[in-house]
C-alpha cells in the first residue's frame, strides 16, 4: 500500500498520528475528576519527584530515605519504593513546567504516547511501507484500552512505550549491527523496567528475535553484548534489590505471582527491622523501619495457573470484535504467504503469552494492552494484501476509505465510554487548604489518595500535614473497602480519638459519609464528630461518581472549635504492603509542624 498520496510521507502520516493520538489521550484533560486505582498514587508519586528535584537531598545518602519517609508521612499517598520511578520522573518535570495538576501528569502520558506511536510506526514502515504503518499505528492508540490507560495516570502505557522503543532500538542493532543500538537497547529496557518491572518480559523478545535472526550465536561471542548486559544489569539490580526487600506483596503488586521471587525472600510476617544506622538531627526516635503487626498475611506460594488465549476479555477490554476477526484473517494470509515481515511482531506477542500467560499467570486488561500493537498489524495486513494486488488508482482510495472507517469505529467506541470519575475530593482538599489554621488535617475516606494529592497541590509551600484514619485508627492491607487484606483496629474508644486529635492539633476532618472499613472505630469516628459539641459541620460536598465504591457518598467536613496545641511524638504510620511501620518525629516548631528522622 503506498497510495493516496497523504500516506506517501512519512513525516504527514506521523503528524497526522500525532493529532490522532492528542485526540484519544488528552480526551477531558482538563477534568480533576478522572479517577482509577492507583492512579492517585502516581500522581502524588510525580509530585514527590518534583520536589525531590529541587530540593536534590543527595548528601549523605540517609537523606534519600529520610526525605522519602518524611514526605510519606507528610503526604501519605505515596507508592514510590514500592513503584519504580521513572514515569514520576518525567511526570515531575511536566509538573515542573505546566504546575502541579492532573493535566500536567496527562501531558505526560501524551509524551509516553508519542514514542509509543513513533516506534510501533517506524517498525512497521520498514517493512510494510508507509501506508501500512499508518493504519497499523492509527488501530493501535485508538484501540480501547490504549485509549483507557492514557486517561489516568497509570504505569501501562509508558511501560509499552518504553518496551516498543526498546524493540526499535533491539531492531536496529540487529539489521546493522552497530553496537550504539545495542547500548541504547539496554538503557532503554532498563527505563522500561524501571517503569514497570513487567517490562522485563522484553528479554524474551528480544532472545526470540535474536535466535530467529540468527544472531544470537555471533553475539555471544562479542564482548560488546556483555558490556550492554552488564549496562542493563547496572540499571535493574538497585530495582531487583528494592522490589525483593519489600517482600511478597510488593512483588504481587509489582509483577504478579511469582513462586520463584517469592521463594528468596521472607513471608511478610518474617521481616526483620532494619538495623539503625548513624542518627541524623535531633535526639528522638525517628524514621525507622520494622516488622508491621497488622502486616498482611503471606501470599500463597502456588503455581500460577496458566492463561488460556482470552479472545472474548480481549474484545470487550482491548479491541473490538471486528478488529480481531481482522486480525485472526491476516494472521491467517501471513502463515499461508509465508510471511517473514511479521516474524519480529509474532515474536513479541509469544513474549508477552509465555511471560504473562505461563509464568504468571494472570489475565486482567491491563496485561492486554502489551498484545495491542501485534493485534493492530494483523488487522492491517488483509488490506496491504488486498492493495498490492489489486495495485494503484481508484480501489487504494477505496480501501483507505476502508480503513478509516475502521478507526472511525474505534474512536466512536472510545467516546462512548464513560471515564470513570469521582468528583469533590478536589473541592474538600481546596476548602481546607484555604481555611485550616493548624498544620494537620484528619482525613477518613477510602479515596484518601486523591484528597492527599489535592492537598499537596493547593499547599504550595508545603505546610499542612495529612494524617489517614486508615493508618492511625486502623489498618489494613493491600486493598481497600470490604476488600481489605487482614483489617485490624487501633482504638475502641472516643477519648482515644479525642486524644488523637488534641496530640496532632487537628482542625479540620474530612470523612465520608459511610465508612470505608468495616471496623467499628470508623463508625464511632463519625457518631463522635456527629455528636460532641467541639466539631461543627463546616461543608458537606457530594461525591459525584461513576466508582462502585463511591456511590451515595458525601464529604463532611467537620471543624475543630477548640484545637489544642499540638503535642507532638512518635508518629506511626503501618505500611502492610511492604510489610513495613514507619515512625517519625512529629513536633510543633516555631514555623509548625515538623517532621524529623533518625534512626
Amino acid at each position: 500500500m503506498n497510495r493516496p498520496r497523504f500516506l506517501s510521507s512519512a513525516a504527514l502520516a506521523l503528524a497526522i498520528l500525532a493529532a490522532l493520538t492528542a485526540l484519544m489521550v488528552l480526551r477531558q484533560v482538563g477534568n480533576t475528576a478522572l479517577a482509577y486505582p492507583d492512579a492517585d498514587r502516581l500522581l502524588l508519586d510525580g509530585v514527590f519527584m518534583l520536589d525531590f528535584i529541587r530540593e536534590m537531598p543527595v548528601w549523605p545518602p540517609r537523606r534519600i530515605y529520610d526525605f522519602t519517609v518524611n514526605y510519606y508521612a507528610q503526604y501519605p499517598g505515596l507508592s514510590i519504593g514500592y513503584k519504580p520511578v521513572f514515569f514520576p520522573t518525567v511526570e515531575a518535570l511536566f509538573n515542573g513546567v505546566f504546575g502541579i495538576s492532573p493535566a500536567s501528569s496527562r501531558l505526560a502520558l501524551l509524551f509516553f504516547a508519542f514514542v509509543a506511536v513513533a516506534a510501533f510506526f517506524d517498525l512497521v514502515r520498514e517493512r510494510f511501507g508507509v501506508a501500512t504503518a499508518f493504519w497499523a499505528s492509527a488501530l493501535f492508540i485508538t484501540a480501547p484500552s490504549i485509549a483507557k490507560w492514557g486517561w489516568y495516570t497509570m504505569t501501562e502505557l509508558p511501560t509499552l512505550a518504553m518496551v516498543l522503543l526498546s524493540g526499535w532500538l533491539m531492531q536496529r542493532y540487529l539489521r546493522s549491527g552497530k553496537h550504539a543500538y545495542l547500548y541504547a537497547t539496554a538503557i532503554a529496557f532498563g527505563l522500561a523496567c524501571w517503569t514497570k518491572q513487567v517490562a522485563v518480559f522484553a528479554v524474551i523478545w528480544f532472545l526470540l528475535a535474536a535466535v530467529a535472526s540468527g544472531r544470537l550465536i555471533s553475539m555471544l561471542r562479542q564482548t560488546q553484548t556483555y558490556v550492554a548486559a552488564g549496562l542493563a544489569l547496572l540499571l535493574l539490580v538497585p530495582l531487583l534489590v528494592v522490589t525483593l526487600w519489600l517482600g511478597d506483596l510488593n512483588i504481587q503488586q509489582s509483577l504478579g505471582r511469582m513462586p520463584l521471587l517469592s521463594s528468596l525472600v521472607p513471608a511478610q510476617e518474617a521481616l526483620k527491622p532494619s538495623p539503625p544506622t548513624s542518627p541524623v538531627g535531633a535526639d528522638v526516635p525517628a524514621a525507622e523501619e520494622s516488622t508491621s503487626p497488622v502486616g498482611s498475611p503471606a501470599i500463597p506460594r502456588t503455581a500460577p495457573p496458566r492463561w488460556r488465549l482470552p479472545f472474548d476479555e480481549l474484545a470487550h477490554n482491548g479491541l473490538p470484535p471486528w478488529t480481531l476477526a481482522l486480525a485472526g484473517v491476516g494472521l491467517l494470509l501471513a502463515v499461508l504467504m509465508r510471511e517473514r515481515r511479521v516474524a519480529y511482531f509474532l515474536w513479541l506477542g509469544l513474549a508477552v503469552y509465555l511471560f504473562f500467560g505461563l509464568l504468571l499467570g494472570v489475565s486482567r486488561d491491563r496485561e492486554y494492552i502489551y498484545w495491542i500493537p501485534v493485534f493492530a498489524l494483523f488487522a492491517v495486513l488483509p488490506f496491504t494484501y488486498l492493495a498490492a494486488k489489486l495495485g494503484d488508482g481508484r480501489p487504494q482510495y477505496v480501501i483507505s476509505s476502508v480503513l478509516a472507517l475502521l478507526v472511525i469505529s474505534h474512536v466512536a467506541l472510545v467516546y462512548s465510554r464513560e471515564p470513570v470519575f469521582s468528583h469533590g475530593y478536589d473541592v474538600a482538599a481546596g476548602f481546607v487548604v484555604s481555611q485550616t489554621e493548624s498544620p494537620t488535617v484528619l482525613v477518613d475516606a477510602y479515596n484518601n489518595g486523591y484528597f492527599t494529592y489535592f492537598v499537596r497541590q493547593y499547599d504550595e509551600e508545603r505546610n499542612v500535614f495529612v494524617l489517614r484514619a486508615d493508618k492511625l485508627l486502623s489498618s489494613s492491607g493491600m486493598y481497600g473497602g470490604d476488600r481489605a487484606l487482614n483489617a485490624q483496629q487501633h482504638m475502641e474508644s472516643e477519648d482515644e480519638l479525642a486524644a488523637l486529635i488534641d496530640r496532632f492539633g487537628v482542625q479540620f476532618i474530612v470523612v465520608e459519609s459511610k465508612s470505608p472499613l468495616n471496623l467499628p472505630i470508623h463508625d464511632l469516628l463519625r457518631t463522635y464528630l456527629r455528636s460532641d459539641e467541639r466539631f461543627r459541620l463546616a461543608a458537606t460536598i457530594p461525591v459525584r461518581t461513576n466508582r462502585e465504591p463511591l456511590q451515595d457518598q458525601s464529604l463532611l467536613v467537620y471543624e475543630n472549635m477548640r484545637v489544642a496545641e499540638p503535642e507532638g511524638g512518635i508518629l506511626e504510620l503501618p505500611v502492610p504492603i511492604v510489610g513495613k511501620t514507619i515512625r517519625v518525629q512529629f513536633k510543633q516548631g516555631a514555623s509548625g509542624a515538623a517532621l524529623e528522622s533518625k534512626d
